[in-house]
């Protein structure tokens, strides 16, 4: 007849580890499956994670969802496209996978700054055939308050910030 476990009872409002023990294995010819059916049934025991205990020896920690059984980091299950320069899925997120980062010299996009917006101080969007370009600048001109006629490095840190970088997630609505 089997007896009654012993309840213990635990802090709901603190963290705790409890330790099973599955199997007792002695190393040696044959035992690869038991070891195989233990870890198995420990995985599934202990939501995917798994500790072997090793006598004479160090404690062995294993998670089965691609990340460090110690601090949590994970990563996705690895896959060739991961591996690809040719694939998004593995590119880098900071060079879009080719080893460069563009980045916009402002020295070379207002090459005078003493220039005013209206003087053309922004050299990519001097007006050539079309009008489009002044016509985009000068709304966001309008909808920021930013004076066209002032040399540009007179204008405040955030304005030429805006005029150089964007508004963020701010809409701006362009005449037609």
């Amino acid at each position: 007849m089997m007896e009654a476990a012993e309840v213990i009872e635990l802090e709901k409002n603190k963290k705790h580890n409890i330790e099973v023990v599955i199997d007792r294995v002695v190393i040696k010819e044959g035992v690869q499956t038991r070891i195989a059916d233990s870890l198995e049934t420990a995985l599934t025991l202990a939501d995917g994670r798994v500790l072997v205990d090793v006598i004479d020896g160090d404690e062995l920690l294993f998670s089965q969802h691609h990340a460090c059984p110690e601090c949590g980091f994970s990563i996705p299950e690895l896959e060739p496209r991961a591996f690809s320069f040719n694939s998004p899925y593995g590119a880098c997120q900071t060079c879009d996978g080719l080893g460069v980062k563009l980045e916009v010299d402002s020295e070379l996009v207002v090459p005078d700054p003493s220039r005013s917006l209206r003087e053309h101080a922004i050299a990519p969007w001097e007006p050539t055939s079309s009008t489009y370009y002044p016509q985009l600048l000068e709304a966001v001109c309008d909808h920021f308050s930013i004076d066209m006629d002032k040399p540009f490095e007179e204008l405040p840190e955030k304005q030429q910030s805006i005029l150089l970088n964007g508004s963020g997630k701010e809409k701006i609505f362009f005449p037609l």
